[in-house]
């Protein structure tokens, strides 16, 4: 992840497997089609091409759709960071990935979105980073929500593309 004047941001694997440890899937699954439209515009989950041929559900896509959206509570959000990748994704992208979680396309209820926020930000003000907010859209706070490095302004970050 990039700021103005700044390198790079390093998420380590520990921070991540912490965050993850921490969420509960349930504060962030309140809609299967957002929850679905953030993890197809940043991960594989088709990854199974024969699926369709034998009719098995073994893609990541089905395996969530089972864990996740039918059978809540089947699996943590450890359990979903893992098979997608984000223990070892970029930088960028699992920051990418939190902003995603904690927006009004994702969660639609500003005090969930502040709830999610508030279990991760002790984690990444470890490595120097916190979401925070810094716009409004529609009414809710979280759709601009970015990762900004710790007492930075957020006026002088740039914007994610």
């Amino acid at each position: 992840m990039l700021w103005a004047g700044q390198g790079s941001l390093e998420i380590p694997r520990r921070t991540r497997h912490e965050i993850a440890r921490d969420l509960d899937l349930a504060d962030l699954v309140h809609d299967a089609d957002r929850f679905s439209a953030l993890l197809n515009g940043l991960w594989v989950l088709d990854d199974d091409p024969l699926g369709d041929l034998t009719g098995a559900a073994a893609s990541l896509r089905a395996r969530i759709e089972r864990h996740v959206f039918r059978n809540p509570g089947d699996w943590s959000a450890e359990d979903l960071f893992k098979p997608l990748g984000a223990f070892d994704a970029s930088d960028t992208r699992f920051a990418r990935f939190l902003e995603g979680l904690v927006s009004a396309d994702v969660i639609p209820d500003e005090p969930a979105q502040r709830r999610v926020v508030s279990i991760v930000n002790p984690h990444l003000r470890s490595v120097g980073a916190e979401l925070r907010e810094t716009g409004a859209d529609g009414g809710y706070p979280g759709v601009q929500r970015r990762l900004g490095s710790v007492g930075a302004d957020p006026a002088a970050e740039e914007p994610h593309q």
